[in-house]
Parts: structure tokens; sequence; C-alpha cells
């Protein structure tokens, strides 16, 4: 899909090597464990964003399994 703001980043991307992936697997999904905590976190300071904070932590809870499947 095409995007009217691509995103860029300021060093280049590169492929995770063989060697790497189960290591970068793993932190990954911590990184998005701790996303989604944070963002359940703040649902209980928000009530004005409750369902928007619980969608995104369940997608991430969703990518985390994807990821270690």
């Amino acid at each position: 899909t095409s995007s009217a703001n691509p995103v860029s980043t300021s060093q280049p991307l590169v492929a995770v090597t063989p060697e790497a992936e189960a290591e970068t697997i793993a932190e990954t999904a911590e990184i998005l464990e701790e996303a989604g905590a944070l963002l359940l976190r703040s649902a209980s300071a928000s009530q004005e964003h409750v369902e928007q904070y619980r969608q995104v932590a369940d997608a991430l809870d969703s990518s985390v399994l994807l990821l270690r499947s």
C-alpha cells in the first residue's frame, strides 16, 4: 500500500541476520509487551480513551503472539 506520508529514518534499514533472528524477535516481543502494559496503565488514567488504548494493546498482543509462533 502507498502512503501519503512515507516514513523516513536517519539510518538505513537492514535485514536481520539469521544468527540474530531469535534475539531480535525476543527483544521485539518484550518492547511490544511493555508498550501494551503502558497503554493499559494509561487507560486507567484517561477514561475518555480507555477503549482506544485497549484496542491498541490488543493489537500489540496479537503481534507478540505472531512473533512467537
